[in-house]
């Protein structure tokens, strides 16, 4: 997976590359009771959620089997519809923030 090394990514931002090809910047939600954070560069593991009352399109963001948090729930429906049609998307991590408050910024990739 690779992944431009860089500044801070922005709270919400995608670019279609081809019409096979898609990236987005955006932040890991929820991280009240996550594990460990991982470091940047580290790749997640995204699983739909359907079982989570709140959000039945959530999408759980996981390192190395724990549990990081889920994504935003706009972004989270268009990466779970793109995980039920088959699409694989990969998302790594690009900056780890631990003070106020923990905020992870990754990034989604997805080619069809």
């Amino acid at each position: 997976m690779a992944f431009a090394a860089g500044g801070a990514a922005p709270a919400f931002a995608s670019t279609v590359r081809s019409a096979r090809s898609w990236e987005m910047a955006t932040y890991v939600c929820n991280t009240d009771n996550c594990a460990l954070p991982p470091v940047a560069g580290a790749n997640l593991t995204l699983s739909p959620d359907p079982s989570r009352a709140y959000d039945t399109q959530s999408v759980l963001l996981e390192h190395n089997g724990q549990k990081l948090g889920y994504l935003p729930r706009h972004i989270g429906h268009l990466v779970s519809g793109m995980l039920s049609l088959g699409i694989p998307i990969e998302a790594q991590v690009r900056r780890v923030r631990t003070a106020p408050r923990l905020k992870i910024d990754i990034a989604l990739k997805a080619s069809a």
